[in-house]
Formats: C-alpha cells, structure tokens, sequence
C-alpha cells in the first residue's frame, strides 16, 4: 500500500507574536498573529490577521506565503495561488511558493503542472525535501521507481525522516524486488510511528512474499495488539492463516474483518475462499456474490466463484465467471476456460 502525502503548515516565525489585535498595530505584528492562528489551524482568523499585514504592506512576501497556506488549507485554491504567485512575481527563487503552488496544482488534479512546480523547486533548492517527496510518489505512481527512489533518498538526505517516507522508500524497494530493504524500511516506518495499520500490512507483506509467514503473522498480531478494531489487520491477519492452512483461525478473522467493515470486499472473498477450503460451497458462494455486488470489477471473486460453481455442478456459470475474470485481467482464469468451457 502506497500512501498519500499531508504536509504540514509551513510558517517563519523570526519575530515575537503579537497578543492583541488593533489598529495601530504593525504588519510584523499583524504577520504574527496571523502565523499563530495558522500554527492554531484557526485558518480563517489567520486569513484576516495577515490580510491586515498585506494590507499595511503590499509586497510582505511571508505574509502573502502564509496566507495562501491558510487559504489552501481551506481548500480555497484560487486565492492561494494568487497569492503564492504574487510571492514568485517578488521572488522568482522561492522553492517554497513553488512547492505550495505545486500542491494546489495537485489537489485539482492538475498532475503535470504539479511535477513542473516541484522540479522548478527542487533545481532552485535541491534541499527541498517536500517537492522530492512529491515527486517521489508522482513517479511511483506511473511506476518509475527507479525515478522515485532518486527521489525519496534525496527527500531523506534533506533531513525528511517520517514514518510516510520510509513506508513509501519501503513500498519502492518492494515494487523494485529488493525486498530485504523493503523489510528493514518498513520496521523503521513502525519504530518512529507504531499507530499507522498500513505499515504493517505492508511489512507482513514482505515477509508474505519470502514464503515467511510466521514473521508476516507476529507483525499482524503486534499491529492488531497496538491498534484494535482495524478491518485490515485482521483480514491480512486471515490471509496469513490461510496461507498456514489453519482455516478455522482464518475464518474467524475474515468474520472479524466484515465486522469491523461490513462493506469490505477482500474480506468477504478471503472468507469466501476458506468456506471453499472447508467443503462449505453454499457459504462460499454467498460471500462470492457478497464480494461482487461491493465491487463489480473485482476478478478475484469472478475466478473464485466459478471455482465454487463449477463444484457445485453449475459448469455454464462457472464459465461465465471465468470469462468475466479474464475480462478483468485475472489470467489464471485462462486454463479453467480452456480446460473445461472450451469444447
């Protein structure tokens, strides 16, 4: 799993904070003030204050930064990159106006103007850890993680050390097939950060991948202990047992799973599967169709419910599904289509 990127508020901070708003106040007094109500994420109140500061002072470039901050935080994305483009017409060489313009390109789904702001940031700042993190998961997404990794060390070397960055440089090496270091950067993900439920699907992943199933089991049970009632836990939990054939323990984490999330397709699939593992057709086939009426394009369900049909004597049914499957791009339908639906 691959996760998505919040930034925090970056605000200066070089003079002492006002406590009392009027109106013979200076725009360094208005500017701080208006920082702490952004630090306070008292966006709109932040808004007002810095305005003020503007107002006494046009061309205040920390002043109109924080203040398109404040307006993105509120999602009000038109002023804030009026503002972060009136610091840029003041200050061409701000790596920080550029990143924070490229986030709102972002957020508006604006991808390639996004990866234009952030490489112009980083070429001015190679320090900008936040433009390469960003960049990072651009290139992830598109699957050059070759491109990414550059990336997400050079956000590290720029003093970047969260749990998200190592999660993600976990994520890379894995989709790179260097799973060790995938392993070791998702145990470090978890030593800063031991509260965030994917890392651990994540690492038991990995170890899933070296056929390591009782390590992929103690991360579980460590995840599940430190964060209860998590739907994911526990159904990556089931997997591990099903994989360990122990379908009862398995069974009973999938019943956990839907539980905690009665909408959880995977869960309903996995518990599906180990019905079918039981000699527990009629069950299995329930969970199937469950599965499929949560996600129509899910082709796991597809194959899988043909498997249970065909046991089930319901050959033509069987078929339809495996073609569907295939359809969806599950090709390991292709050899029960031409070993049994193709005359």
């Amino acid at each position: 799993m691959f996760i998505l990127l919040e930034i925090n508020v970056l605000v200066a901070q070089d003079t002492i904070m006002a406590s009392n708003l009027d109106l013979k106040m200076s725009a360094e007094e208005y500017y701080n003030l208006g920082v702490k109500f952004v630090l306070d994420e008292n966006y709109t109140e932040g808004i007002q204050a810095l305005s003020a500061a503007i107002e006494k002072n046009e061309r205040f470039e920390k002043a109109l930064l924080n203040r398109g901050i404040a307006y993105q935080k509120i999602r009000n994305f038109r002023n804030s990159n009026r503002d972060f483009d009136k610091v840029l017409l003041l200050n061409n060489s701000s790596d920080v106006a550029l990143f924070y313009r490229g986030l709102n390109h972002y957020f508006l789904d604006r991808e390639l103007l996004a990866k234009e702001d952030w490489y112009k940031a980083v070429f001015i700042n190679e320090k900008n850890g936040d433009a390469h993190r960003y960049l990072g998961q651009y290139h992830y997404l598109r699957k050059d993680y070759t491109l990414a990794l550059t990336h997400y060390q050079k956000a590290m070397t720029s003093g970047v050390q969260s749990a998200e960055l190592y999660n993600d440089l976990g994520s890379t090496y894995r989709s790179l097939k260097r799973n060790q270091m995938a392993i070791s950067h998702y145990i470090e993900s978890i030593r800063i950060d031991s509260n965030q439920a994917y890392v651990y699907n994540n690492l038991a992943s990995a170890y899933k991948r070296e056929e390591s199933y009782k390590r992929a089991l103690g991360v579980l049970n460590n995840g599940i202990n430190r964060i209860s009632r998590n739907a994911f836990l526990h159904n990556n939990r089931g997997s591990v047992y099903f994989e360990l054939k122990k379908y009862e323990e398995a069974l009973a984490d999938f019943d956990k799973s839907i539980d905690l999330d009665p909408n959880y397709f995977h869960a309903y699939n996995n518990r599906g599967a180990c019905f079918m593992k039981l000699g527990k057709y009629q069950e299995a086939l329930k969970d199937f169709d469950k599965a499929i009426e949560e996600k129509e394009d899910y082709g796991s369900a597809y194959l899988n419910r043909g498997i249970v049909k065909e046991l089930l004597y319901d050959l033509e049914g069987a078929c339809k599904d495996w073609t569907a499957a295939m359809d969806l791009g599950v090709f390991k339908a292709k050899k029960y289509i031409e070993d049994l639906c193709v005359e």
